[in-house]
């Protein structure tokens, strides 16, 4: 891991504004939905009404972004189980208003339960869809020379560090390649019962160099479990002042659907390459690479695994 982790609210909000974005449009939606309703049933389809509860939504979710970056989709399972309440409140309302008070004071534990069931179905999303070419860019600034810059980030046999490890070199020239893969792009949690399932953990390959120069690596990396498919890394870099500008592209051939969506949601790219660079230098590093992937609702559930077990 790099010197120090920091925390820098500013780096953490721009990476994810776009995801930010995208989680204000299913409370939007319900606000629209519920004006088909008569306007008097709840306050929510006034406009003072809306106008404050997407303000306190939009608030909620930037700050629960910045706190725990490291696993957006909770947030935008929040975002679906607070439009699909506020689209439903209005016609409970209309039912009885006992009712819409009862669901306000049960919300924690629908909230929870219907996050926890949107939480993995996304997850699930993100590897389904058809695989599509993508072109994948991402930039940085390194107070290294070029040829110093190359020859940190550049991959080779035999590394063992915290964002990659390579074993030894074959008789082909080629060598296994592992990507430990962050929580936000796992299909699901890890599961204790079944850890060698190949959809946790992390992303192998092999690995080979097609051209090199002390200004530029290409890589080829085909997947061990989709060998017909392949990725194309181009890392380059040029001096800029006193230091230089790295350049980091990616060709996929086969990328799924959901997660060419999420990485550029996310910044995920940009995120990686910032990590890599300080972790070069061994500088302080705001990258949300270095975050605790931890959240409330990770931490809630792994409390309810405990008090359930505790029952048995």
């Amino acid at each position: 891991m790099p010197a120090t982790a920091i925390f820098d609210p500013a780096y953490r909000f721009w990476h994810l504004r776009r995801f930010w974005q995208l989680c204000l449009i299913p409370p939007m939606l319900g606000i629209l939905f519920a004006t088909l309703y008569p306007a008097n049933s709840t306050g929510i389809a006034t406009p003072f009404g809306a106008g404050i509860l997407m303000a306190i939504w939009a608030c909620g979710a930037a700050i629960y972004l910045v706190l725990w970056p490291r696993l957006p989709l909770e947030v935008l399972a929040l975002a679906l189980t607070l439009g699909l309440c506020v689209a439903v409140a209005p016609a409970i309302a209309l039912i009885h208003p006992s009712l819409l008070a009862l669901m306000f004071l049960a919300l924690p534990a629908i909230a929870f339960a219907l996050v926890t069931w949107i939480n993995r179905m996304l997850c699930g999303l993100l590897f389904v869809g058809p695989g599509v070419g993508r072109h994948l860019s991402a930039s940085g600034v390194s107070d290294l020379c070029p040829e110093r810059v190359i020859r940190e980030l550049r991959i080779e046999a035999n590394l063992d560090g915290p964002m990659l490890r390579t074993g030894p070199m074959a008789s082909d020239g080629t060598f296994r390649l592992c990507f430990p893969l962050p929580p936000e792009i796992q299909l699901i949690p890890h599961s204790p019962d079944n850890p060698s399932d190949p959809q946790h953990g992390d992303w192998e390959c092999v690995a080979r160099i097609v051209d090199e120069s002390p200004y530029h690596q290409l890589q080829s990396l085909i997947p061990l479990s989709e060998p017909h498919k392949e990725t194309r890394v181009l890392l380059r870099a040029e001096p800029n002042g006193q230091g230089s500008l790295v350049w980091m592209d990616e060709f996929e051939t086969g990328l799924p659907l959901g997660c060419a969506l999420m990485f550029g949601l996310i910044g995920l790219q940009e995120d990686y390459l910032r990590a890599r660079i300080d972790h070069a230098q061994g500088r302080p590093s705001p990258a949300i690479r270095w975050a605790a992937p931890t959240s409330p609702l990770k931490l809630f559930a792994r409390w309810m695994a405990r008090e359930k077990a505790a029952t048995r």
